[in-house]
C-alpha cells in the first residue's frame, strides 16, 4: 500500500512538472539537434538583472517591467527554409489539442501565418508563445514566467518586428559584450579590400557609462574597417555610422538616459553587440 502511494505521488509530481514545461521543451526540444535551426535561451538570471536597468523612455520602461517578471525565453528559428509552412502546421497539430494553450491572435493570410498563444493558471498568464511562418522563415518563441497582461501587446509588437535578434539582445545582459546570432544577408559586406575579423581583434569602447560620447577603437591601434549601428532597447536603430575605419567617436549628447546596444560588424558579416549605458538624468537636450 505504502509503495503504491509513493508511486502515485511520484506520478502526480512528474505530471505536474511536465505540465509546467514551456512549449519548446514540451513539444519541440528535438529541433534543438537540428542544425538548420538557430536556437538560444535567455535565463531567469538575465531577467533578474533587467530590474537594474534604468531608462527615461516610458515605452521602454513598460517592456522592461514586463521582462523583469519573466523566468526565461527560448527561441527556435529557421530563417532559410522552404518548409516553414510544414513547421507551422506541426506546431498547430501539437498545440491546438492541448487545452492548456489558448489562442490570443491568429493571422493567416497570403502565405504568412502568425499565431500568439498563452498558457494560464489561477495565478495568471504563465507562458506567452509566438509562432511565425513568413516567406522562407519559421520562428517559435516561448516567454515563460509571470507575464504582465498590460505590457503583453507591446512585447508582441516588438517581438514581431525584431524577432530573434531583439530577444538576443538580452542574452548575457550581465556581460559588457553580448554576441548574438548570425547576420542577415543585408548585413554582409563583400568589399575586396583586406578584411579584419572582429574575432581577431580586441575592441575598446569607452567611457562606459557615457554621457556625451563613446570612443570605439582597437587595442594596439590595429587598422580595421567596421560597420557601426546603435540601437535602443526596443531594437530601433538610432544612429548608424555606416562602414568606417576605426577609431571612431560617436556623439550621445541628444540621447535620453538609458541602456543601448552598439552593434559592430566586420567586413565578413560577423558582428558583436556591446551594452552601452547613459546614466538617467544626464541628457543635455
Amino acid at each position: 500500500m505504502k509503495k503504491t502511494l509513493v508511486l502515485s505521488l511520484m506520478t502526480v509530481f512528474s505530471l505536474s512538472l511536465f505540465a509546467q514545461q514551456n512549449v519548446i521543451d514540451k513539444y519541440f526540444k528535438a529541433h534543438y539537434d537540428n542544425p538548420a535551426f538557430d536556437k538560444f535561451e535567455v535565463t531567469e538570471k538575465t531577467f533578474d538583472l533587467v530590474e537594474e536597468i534604468e531608462t527615461e523612455d516610458a515605452e521602454e520602461q513598460r517592456v522592461l517591467t514586463a521582462l523583469a517578471n519573466i523566468d526565461g525565453i527560448k527561441v527556435l528559428a529557421n530563417k532559410e527554409t522552404a518548409i516553414g509552412g510544414e513547421y507551422y502546421r506541426e506546431a498547430m497539430d501539437k498545440l491546438i489539442p492541448d487545452t492548456d494553450y489558448e489562442d490570443l491572435v491568429i493571422l493567416e493570410t497570403d502565405g504568412n501565418e502568425i499565431r500568439f498563444m498563452i498558457r494560464e493558471n489561477e495565478e495568471g498568464i504563465q507562458e506567452f508563445v509566438a509562432i511565425v511562418h513568413a516567406d522562407q522563415s519559421f520562428v517559435i518563441a516561448s516567454l515563460h514566467g509571470t507575464i504582465d497582461v498590460s505590457s503583453l501587446s507591446r512585447m508582441m509588437e516588438v517581438m514581431k518586428n525584431g524577432g530573434g535578434d531583439w530577444l538576443g539582445n538580452f542574452n548575457n545582459l550581465h556581460s559588457e559584450e553580448i554576441i548574438i546570432g548570425k547576420p542577415s544577408i543585408q548585413q554582409q559586406n563583400t568589399s575586396a579590400l583586406s578584411k579584419v575579423s572582429i574575432n581577431d581583434i580586441k575592441l575598446n569602447i569607452f567611457p562606459n557609462p557615457a554621457t556625451d560620447y563613446i570612443n570605439i577603437a582597437t587595442e594596439g591601434g590595429v587598422s580595421a574597417k567596421m560597420n557601426i549601428g546603435f540601437y535602443s532597447l526596443l531594437g530601433k536603430e538610432i544612429q548608424s555610422a555606416g562602414t568606417i575605419n576605426l577609431p571612431h567617436k560617436m556623439d550621445l549628447k541628444t540621447l535620453p538616459g538609458g541602456t543601448y546596444f552598439l552593434r559592430i560588424t566586420d567586413e565578413t558579416g560577423t558582428y558583436k553587440n556591446f551594452k552601452i549605458v547613459k546614466p538617467v538624468g544626464s541628457s543635455n537636450n
